[in-house]
């Protein structure tokens, strides 16, 4: 569960100073970029330190925002309240200080309580899909013109600061993390539930069973009188045991199946290479039929939880489909890089095996050839908790290569669980597939020169650096190819 540095009450003092002036740390991380930049719009005064350069901590400069590379602890100036997130330790010399001094503590998900606060909050949390189903949200209540507010972990291009969007309506459309249990800070009023399986254990002593029941409670938080709902996934068995338990409104979403009632269900469903088209069904009705950009199943499921949140809004089911038809995607999730050389090039943020097969099984419909991946394992307490999952996942490609485990700040390594040991058990699962050990991106960039070939796609799976083999083999291919621009980025 919760960690008690984390859950440690504030000195009488530091809860009572005002807020004015709030110090990230690690500001550069995809959503604590959009909170500081969400901070600064409420009137407060936002400084920041991450470990390195980025095109966020860039960003961020632009906004007027001074982001310090390195950790120190003079890092924390004359900030009253110093935020950070999970992967933050406690000996990280800027929480240090803080806690030296007294200064107001804040997780990440307490700075993101303190935005939602007067605003109508519509969150959306789940094992998988997060980050799309809450752009697709905000890409309907956007073309409803209700001007919402969106923080998101994702870089969207329909959005004018990538991750966030400042709005001046009542409405803030977020994601709710569930891996750590932070989401208790959050008051929805409403919430949509995609899909829970057993991740992040290592935050719940290890027990699925508690993360079931965390996630249960803040289903809870949705008030049962109130004008909000709890949306969720009538196709995962978890969901369906835990919502009887939940007093708020509820709308189900999930596959047209004989004999089955849903509140929306996905009917006459066409797949395609790069994209998808299918029927909303409700109570016998034919609603809309949309049209994605984004390809997979996954993203069917996805937008059609978003399309019934809105209906539960009012939003009018042609608004909400032509939303969904111009929705273009979130970087680094099926992120098209290249087709030069006639290799499809993808870039997914991929951590989960269920989230591998995915990618995966979306690639071998969008080519001919062969599919090739490109996995940086996430997390030694990951790999270790779903090692035999990974492997069923990478039995959905020809060939791979296998980066080191990408471990975030403080993370013990685990001799067991390496990402050469997995490439080795999964060498010896598929004997007659190309999987090999990569120490390196360089290597990994070799690795997918010598062996794609057109009509091939290569896909790069992690959360870690493992889009840096994506740009360079955009820019390798390109250079072979002028008729293909590069898409390094």
């Amino acid at each position: 569960m919760a960690s008690k540095d984390r859950d440690r009450p504030q000195a009488p003092e530091a809860r009572e100073r005002p807020l004015q002036h709030v110090h990230f740390i690690g500001v550069g991380g995809v959503s604590m970029s959009a909170l500081a930049v969400a901070a600064q719009a409420r009137g407060l005064v936002v400084t920041g330190s991450d470990a390195r350069r980025s095109a966020r901590s860039e960003r961020l400069s632009a906004h007027g925002i001074p982001v310090q590379i390195g950790h120190h602890g003079d890092n924390v100036g004359a900030a009253d309240t110093v935020v950070y997130s999970t992967d933050v330790p406690a000996d990280n010399p800027e929480r240090r200080v803080a806690a030296a001094r007294g200064l107001r503590l804040w997780h990440r998900a307490e700075m993101l309580a303190w935005l939602m606060a007067g605003r109508r909050a519509l969150l959306v949390t789940g094992t998988h899909g997060k980050t799309t189903t809450t752009a697709m949200v905000a890409a309907i209540w956007k073309a409803a013109h209700e001007s919402p507010t969106v923080l998101v972990g994702g870089d969207v291009p329909t959005l004018s600061g990538g991750n966030v969007e400042l709005g001046d309506g009542p409405f803030l459309v977020a994601e709710a993390d569930e891996s750590d249990g932070s989401f208790r800070h959050y008051q929805p009023e409403s919430l949509v539930l995609t899909n829970l399986e057993p991740e992040h254990l290592e935050h719940y002593a290890g027990s699925f069973d508690n993360v079931q029941a965390s996630v249960a409670a803040f289903a809870s938080r949705v008030a049962p009188d109130g004008p909000g709902a709890v949306v969720w996934g009538a196709d995962d068995p978890v969901l369906a045991r835990l919502m009887p338990s939940v007093p708020a409104a509820q709308r189900s979403f999930g596959w047209a199946l004989p004999g089955r009632r849903v509140d929306f269900a996905a009917d006459d469903v066409d797949l395609g290479p790069m994209g998808s088209r299918f029927s909303v069904i409700s109570g016998g009705d034919r609603l809309a039929t949309i049209t994605l950009q984004v390809p997979g199943r996954h993203n069917v499921l996805d937008a059609l939880a978003a399309f019934a949140l809105a209906q539960h809004y009012g939003v009018a089911p042609p608004t909400a489909a032509e939303a969904l038809g111009q929705f273009s995607g979130v970087r680094r999730r099926f992120d098209v890089r290249s087709r030069a050389r006639g290799i499809l090039l993808v870039d997914d943020y991929a951590v989960h095996p269920t989230e591998v097969a995915a990618v995966l099984t979306t690639a071998r419909h969008s080519v001919p050839g062969r599919v090739l991946a490109i996995l940086q394992p996430h997390r030694y307490a990951r790999t270790a908790l779903l090692w035999q999952e990974m492997l069923t996942a990478l039995g959905h490609a020809d060939g791979a290569a296998i980066l080191p485990v990408y471990a975030p700040p403080g993370e013990l390594p685990r001799a067991e669980f390496t990402g050469e040991r997995l490439a080795a058990a999964a060498a010896a699962r598929y004997p007659n597939r190309r999987i090999s050990y990569v120490e390196a991106l360089e290597a990994a960039v070799a690795w997918a020169l010598s062996n794609a070939r057109p009509g091939d796609v290569v896909a790069t799976l992690g959360a870690g650096d493992v889009w840096q083999v994506a740009s360079r083999l955009a820019a390798a291919w390109a250079e072979d190819d002028p008729s293909e621009p590069s898409l390094a980025r």
